[in-house]
């Protein structure tokens, strides 16, 4: 049977949503296409939620945030490819700043680990990249209709392409089993039907 692959993504209701607070960053640069890529320095990520409907899933600049009862779903069944890291939470709020007597005390970070090589379109051919650095350039992604993983998957449930980090690549496993017991705050986007909207 032939793997489905989905983007994992929030689903842009009315969650909350997870807010990075101010921390250190190495920043390098790419010295031929100028692209920026940031590096966490401290272990945890530091955040605070905005909004009172509470998810299972959150996504914040490079940080992938989920609830205990997401968590222990995804250990439960044995998903593949992300690691567990405790997160620094300053508290949770509404919009207009007023403190909410929510517990966040089990959300947890999810550090992807899982790995494939670079962005393929759906005749796996690589997406345009820069040479140097290989980040993707704009008009490359806004061009194709469809992506696909290539041989260089590492088998994980959970995985990042190797020049699209960020962006989590998760099987019809992973998929099938947040559905079906109704995670909140979770959205799929079919891999080989994912389209640039501008």
């Amino acid at each position: 049977m032939k793997n489905e692959f989905y983007i994992l993504s929030k689903t842009y209701t009315n969650y909350a949503i997870a807010v990075q607070e101010e921390q250190p960053f190495i920043v390098e640069e790419c010295p031929v296409c100028g692209a920026i890529f940031d590096k966490r320095i401290e272990e945890k990520y530091k955040m605070h939620f905005e909004g009172k409907k509470v998810g299972d899933y959150y996504f914040a600049p490079i940080c992938n945030i989920v609830s205990e009862k997401m968590l222990q779903l995804l250990k439960d069944n044995e998903i593949t490819g992300f690691r567990e890291k405790e997160i620094e939470c300053t508290g949770w709020y509404d919009r207009k700043g007023n403190e909410l007597p929510i517990d966040f005390s089990g959300f947890r970070e999810i550090e992807i680990t899982g790995r494939t090589g670079k962005l393929l379109n759906l005749e796996g051919k690589e997406v345009e990249n820069c040479p140097h650095c290989h980040a993707l350039k704009d008009e490359g992604l806004r061009s194709v209709e469809g992506l696909s993983v290539g041989e260089e998957w590492d088998g994980s449930d959970m995985f990042y392409f190797r020049n699209w980090s960020g962006v989590t690549i998760v099987t019809s496993k992973v998929k099938e089993l947040l559905e079906s017991n109704k995670m909140k705050n979770v959205d799929f986007i079919k891999l080989s039907e994912y389209e640039e909207i501008w």
